[in-house]
């Protein structure tokens, strides 16, 4: 039997001239058909956080928080990680598309402004993107999506557009990845002093005072002062000409003009998960959360499309009055990060990890805050107090998520406890897992595959105390 006779695309193909007796759009349809022994690109990650991987090619990642929660403090410090090794608990997992060493494409080693004034663009964009060396045409968005997915992962097939020769740090899995800033929201002075005042000497900090900082691997554009209507086109055009592998667009609300427009906010995310998945890179897209009630979602019908197509969301938030910023991912697809992480500012304006601050006290024995209204929690495990304080009853909470488990995934654990005590937010959740390791109620440890993994801690059966027997009774002969 001919080995193609179970490939629906084959049999069709076979069939050419013929009647077919799929319809054109169900020919295009198969090109989606996802089988078991179909041949995908395989996940590459650009970082990771806390060893667990995150921010991959191909797919969005969102970012989120609450106006000056620290948000691009941590995006800075992604950048600076793209052309560094570690910074704080981030570490970069390879190398860009570019090849620094071998690649000679630009021109007496100039830089994107020397030759700005000789670049002639045709594009709309031209008033907004400089460039070093004009390449060969390439493809515009539209059409590089509709390539077959093979053609997407190859990197041979995607131009190099920007490359210097690179110091003799860089080699092999450490050549740094290319970045593209899209700044909507700051002015030309605060992009800036980002820049110059935080990239670069964070970047210094980590490689070292001597090592040049690579300029040439940042694309940075502020487009506050652009019309709305020629954001977006600029955007995808600048990914289309200088192939990024990390894409900052900061933020997403600016390239649309309702962000509570459903079908606006649908037509965005197919666009950019299409550049995202075209050119291979990662795109982050930040936007704010909702300014009122305990959501810490993003904004409108906008950040409620970017939930449901993003492959991670983080938050960032500013814990008053220690003045500690914190990190925390809030949903995934696949790679659980269960620590948050947590840093302060020094005095030279550059990031320190630190330790979490103490939790909040409306989980103690002492109720919670004047004014402030306990949240709605299953009173199964709430234990009150005849002073009108409560707190959540956390032994009795997670030895009943481990019913019928010896271990559970922190993913696991913490889908059972905040089901079972319909706790809404994972600031409370976290606050009484604290409580419970501080009580001893569980073991952590990591598997082969560096989950998180608990374990409950069954307390051993008290020991049988000694009794004392009577070895002649009354009434013996003796």
């Amino acid at each position: 039997m001919n080995g193609t006779a179970n490939d629906p695309i084959e049999a069709e193909l076979a069939l050419a001239g013929s009647a077919s007796g799929l319809s054109p759009s169900l020919l295009e349809l198969e090109k989606n058909r996802i089988t078991s022994t179909k041949v995908l690109p395989p996940m590459e990650f650009l970082f990771s956080l806390f060893d667990e991987l995150c921010f991959p090619r191909r797919e969005l990642v969102a970012f989120t928080g609450r106006a000056k929660s620290g948000k691009t403090f941590v995006i800075s410090i992604l950048m600076t990680l793209c052309v560094a090794r570690e910074i704080l608990t981030f570490k970069r997992m390879g190398g860009g598309h570019t090849d620094l060493t071998d690649n000679k494409s630009h021109t007496d080693n100039k830089s994107h402004t020397d030759l700005t004034d000789h670049t002639d663009f045709s594009s709309p964009a031209k008033d907004l993107i400089s460039a070093s060396h004009k390449e060969e045409s390439v493809e515009s968005v539209s059409s590089v999506v509709e390539k077959s997915d093979s053609c997407n992962s190859c990197n041979s097939c995607v131009p190099s557009v920007a490359s210097e020769q690179s110091s003799s740090a860089w080699s092999g899995k450490e050549k740094p990845l290319r970045v593209l800033w899209y700044d909507t929201e700051q002015s030309d002075n605060s992009t800036q002093d980002i820049l110059v005042n935080r990239i670069i000497p964070l970047f210094h900090r980590t490689m070292g005072p001597d090592e040049p900082f690579p300029e040439h691997m940042f694309d940075i554009f502020n487009v506050r002062n652009v019309d709305r209507a020629n954001r977006e086109a600029y955007f995808l055009e600048a990914i289309e000409h200088y192939r990024p592998d990390l894409v900052i667009l900061d933020g997403i609300r600016d390239l649309v003009s309702d962000i509570n427009d459903g079908t606006v906010a649908q037509d965005m995310m197919e666009k950019l998960m299409k550049t995202a998945q075209a050119f291979n890179c990662c795109i982050v897209c930040v936007l704010h959360q909702n300014k009122s009630g305990d959501s810490r979602d993003p904004r409108g019908w906008l950040g409620t499309e970017l939930l449901n197509k993003a492959y991670d969301v983080f938050a960032t938030e500013k814990l008053q009055p220690q003045r500690i910023f914190k990190l925390e991912q809030l949903y995934t697809r696949k790679y659980d990060i269960e620590q948050c992480l947590y840093f302060t500012v020094d005095d030279e304006g550059l990031p320190c990890v630190t330790e979490a601050p103490p939790a909040p006290t409306y989980i103690s024995q002492d109720g919670s805050p004047c004014g402030e209204e306990r949240p709605s929690l299953n009173d199964d495990y709430v234990i009150h107090y005849n002073n009108g304080s409560w707190e959540i009853d956390v032994a009795r909470l997670f030895t009943d998520a481990f019913k019928g488990y010896e271990t559970l995934t922190g993913a696991a654990l913490r889908f059972s406890v905040m089901n079972l005590a319909h706790i809404a937010t994972r600031s409370l959740y976290n606050n009484s897992l604290d409580k419970a390791m501080k009580m001893n109620l569980m073991t952590k440890s990591f598997d082969s595959k560096k989950r998180v993994i608990y374990r409950l801690n069954v307390p051993e059966p008290p020991k049988p105390e000694a009794q004392q027997q009577d070895l002649w009774k009354d009434g013996a002969p003796f």
